[in-house]
């Protein structure tokens, strides 16, 4: 089953190879509430797509839940990830961290997400649809921890084969001082 908690999981996981950079005071990190301005699908730099999906974000009291419904037509073998990871001050989108997976079921942490949320064996997908909601505000706190740089970020995950796009997404999520 495929599960929005792959693509999250792969932005969030990039915040550890960036994070030196920036310098930590206590104006700019620590503990922090988050709400998320968007989450959306985007266009794959391939002309073709080959997976038909929809997402969503819904808001209930606190916490933010994203659903991804995504078909797979056929077979599909996962053969690159890109993340992009940008930091949003005013009008200006800065990048902070951008990385390219290639052979991402050799990678010692992509292989056992690939086989955990869509059944893969050696990066291929199976025909077929997959369905999954989850709660945002719970995966970034357990994979965030209590702390984390205040502002707004955009995340940018794309999933893709030779072939073609497999999916894009974007988070938006803006981190805030806890009060």
């Amino acid at each position: 089953m495929f599960s929005a908690k792959f693509p999250l999981f792969l932005l969030i996981s990039v915040y550890f190879a960036w994070a030196d950079i920036i310098e930590k005071t206590s104006d700019n990190y620590g503990p922090y509430t988050v709400e998320w301005e968007q989450y959306y699908s985007c266009r794959g730099p391939k002309l073709t797509n080959l997976t038909e999906y929809t997402t969503t974000l819904v808001k209930e009291s606190n916490f933010y839940n994203g659903a991804i419904n995504i078909t797979f037509p056929n077979d599909t073998k996962v053969e690159d990830v890109k993340m992009c990871v940008y930091s949003i001050k005013g009008n200006r989108k800065t990048l902070l961290y951008n990385n390219m997976i290639n052979k991402p079921c050799q990678h010692y942490l992509m292989s056992k997400v690939f086989e955990s949320y869509v059944g893969a064996q050696n990066c291929l997908i199976k025909k077929g649809t997959y369905i999954t909601e989850l709660n945002f505000t719970e995966i970034i706190q357990k994979h965030l921890g209590t702390s984390f740089f205040y502002g707004e970020f955009v995340f940018k995950v794309l999933v893709l084969s030779k072939k073609g796009n497999i999916i894009c997404l974007m988070f938006n999520p803006i981190f805030k001082k806890k009060v």
